[in-house]
This record gives C-alpha cells, sequence and structure tokens, in this order.
C-alpha cells in the first residue's frame, strides 16, 4: 500500500510541474519573453526533472532484493546473451 501512494503522488507531482512548466511558458512566448532555444531547453530541462523524480520509485520496487537480483530484474538480457 505504501508503494501505491508514493507512486500516485509521484506521478501528481509531475503532471502538476509539467503543465506549470507549459504555462509558464506559454505565457512567456505571448509576452514575447522566451524565444525559442530558450523555450526548448527550459521544456527539456523540465523533462529531465520529470524523468529522474520517476526513477526515485525504482528504489521502492527492489526494496527486499539482493543487489545481483535487482540488477537482472532492471536489466533484462538482449536476445543474443540468452542464446
Amino acid at each position: 500500500m505504501e508503494e501505491s501512494s508514493k507512486e500516485k503522488a509521484t506521478v501528481l507531482q509531475n503532471t502538476y510541474f509539467a503543465i506549470r512548466i507549459v504555462l509558464v511558458l506559454l505565457l512567456g512566448v505571448l509576452k514575447g519573453s522566451v524565444h525559442l532555444a530558450l523555450g526548448m531547453f527550459v521544456h527539456e530541462a523540465s523533462v529531465l526533472l520529470v524523468i529522474l523524480n520517476g526513477i526515485r520509485l525504482m528504489k521502492f520496487k527492489f526494496r527486499g532484493l539482493s543487489k545481483r537480483a535487482a540488477f537482472i530484474q532492471a536489466a533484462p538480457l538482449k536476445r543474443e546473451q540468452c542464446q
């Protein structure tokens, strides 16, 4: 149950953060204070922050597993490695 509530909270954080960034960029474009390069940079940086925030959930998924078991679960083998 703890994982579910943390996942939901993280999804909501990411959603609200992304919407706020887009609204700020949109207002900046309409006012003429945000140019294309700056808007793209801020948007891509916000995407990276959302991804990093989501990655925090992985530590809950692998809790209780050994380091090797967590690595094997996180990095599935390629088809060539299985043969």
